[in-house]
């Protein structure tokens, strides 16, 4: 009987282990993005008399992932991060008429932009390494001048121009060092980067917290 109580106490044990086996991790990282796209564009781009909308080179990043754990050292997931470059603004444009002005005084402008990606991701002991393809929109505000037919008359527009074109893609590869705390959370610094057609030059660097379930 003893031997039986053993036996079925082993059993139960090992199915609850495997039952409760980390199936689901869940991770959000927070940080800085350098992109070389961006910042403040010269004179000769741009004209001395022309507004031009910009954000700094530095920005805020936040990414979140949900992976499926394939096993210990493999996982498949969904990402979302969001990028938000700032910079404040003090121009000011002729319009139509000479003694006319547009001024930017102290004006903060938004530079932003989503990403949605799929990856794949393979653990080295502490090190994680991750490739995977990004879909992207992205936000940014732009002046222009119009001529109304119609009623003859001239408006010049501020607006926010969303790009979100279906060839907005490209491929992204990160490395994070992760420090477990217990079998359940993971600490570490997460680097990224971005790539697009023709294009390396986002990069990211993020405190990185990891939870698994």
């Amino acid at each position: 009987m003893k031997k039986l109580f053993i036996l079925l106490f082993s059993t139960c044990v090992g199915m609850f282990s495997q039952e409760n086996a980390k199936k689901i991790s869940f991770s959000y990282a927070y940080g800085i993005e350098y992109d070389y796209l961006l910042g403040k564009p010269s004179a000769e781009a741009t004209g001395e008399n022309a507004l031009f909308f910009y954000g700094d080179k530095l920005g805020s990043f936040a990414n979140v992932n949900v992976d499926l754990l394939l096993s210990k050292d493999r996982h498949l997931g969904f990402g979302f991060s969001k990028s938000v470059h700032k910079a404040v603004l003090n121009q000011e444009q002729n319009l139509y008429f000479d003694d006319m002005l547009l001024v930017l005084k102290e004006f903060q402008n938004y530079n932003t932009t989503d990403r949605y990606d799929f990856h794949f991701g393979k653990s080295f002991n502490n090190l994680d390494l991750t490739i995977g393809t990004f879909y992207f929109i992205n936000k940014s505000n732009s002046f222009e001048g119009e001529f109304d037919e119609e009623s003859e008359e001239i408006r010049y527009v501020i607006q926010t121009n969303i790009d979100a074109r279906a060839d907005n893609i490209g491929l992204f590869t990160s490395l994070t060092f992760n420090f477990p705390v217990s079998e359940t959370l993971e600490f570490g610094v997460n680097g990224k980067m971005y790539a697009i057609i023709g294009q390396v030059g986002v990069f990211s660097i993020s405190p990185n917290a990891v939870f698994k379930f």
